[in-house]
């Protein structure tokens, strides 16, 4: 069992020691033997994440008899300070994120770029489809007259409404068939951004078609003629 030092007073009339039900009431709170003083962990720890300093219980431990004598009030002053309030907090943060490494602001962001990723392939899968479709069965992708975002936006649901081209027309089933992802990419997405638009339509047809070439090119190459 550790015996804490006792202190004295200048006149050395009066006498203190370190406490152990400080430490068992205070979680913040260590003693170090070695330097036979207290100090609050989390704030020696972090306190570089700050970047100020702050003495007791910091940079220099609660090891003399006038912070013993005052023990209680300098112990508050600390704890209700936010320098201390702040690091307790970036404290709780490092267990938490070593715990369960998922929840570091870094993987959390990581996360959230991977789901925004996937979700532009399942939007760009969907229409690419749509384009598949009409090109095996020889349909053309546009009509006499091309619809506007908002002409689209309008009639999104109402898949027996006129479609100026059967795009948007095989566009609207999709949707009405449950696409969601699809629905909400088209009701929510940005204008310049929905890959709807002609342009993106023949980029689309450019890549089928390279991809197409690719295969018939690879299919060719493996094959095994005879003179």
């Amino acid at each position: 069992k550790y015996s804490f030092p006792t202190l004295y007073s200048d006149d050395h009339k009066h006498s203190r020691r370190f406490m152990i039900n400080w430490l068992n009431d205070n979680s913040f709170l260590v003693y170090s033997p070695y330097i036979e003083g207290g100090y609050c962990i989390n704030c020696v720890l972090f306190r570089n994440v700050q970047g100020q300093k702050f003495e007791l219980f910091v940079d220099k431990p609660c090891y003399q008899y006038k912070h013993l004598k005052h023990f209680t009030t300098l112990w508050k002053i600390h704890i209700n300070s936010q320098f201390h309030q702040n690091l307790t907090v970036a404290t709780d943060n490092f267990i938490r994120t070593y715990k369960d490494p998922s929840l570091s602001i870094l993987s959390l962001i990581d996360k959230n770029r991977i789901e925004k990723i996937n979700r532009n392939k399942a939007i760009l899968a969907s229409i690419i489809k749509i384009i598949i479709t009409c090109s095996r069965q020889n349909i053309p992708l546009r009509g006499h007259r091309d619809e506007t975002i908002y002409d689209i936006k309008q009639c999104i649901n109402v898949t027996d409404s006129y479609s100026g081209s059967n795009f948007i027309a095989l566009l609207k089933q999709r949707i009405d068939a449950g696409d969601e992802i699809l629905r909400e990419h088209i009701e929510r997405g940005p204008k310049n951004a929905l890959y709807i638009s002609p342009l993106v339509q023949n980029e689309i047809i450019d890549c089928i078609h390279k991809h197409i070439l690719d295969q018939i090119l690879h299919r060719l190459k493996n094959c095994l003629f005879s003179i």
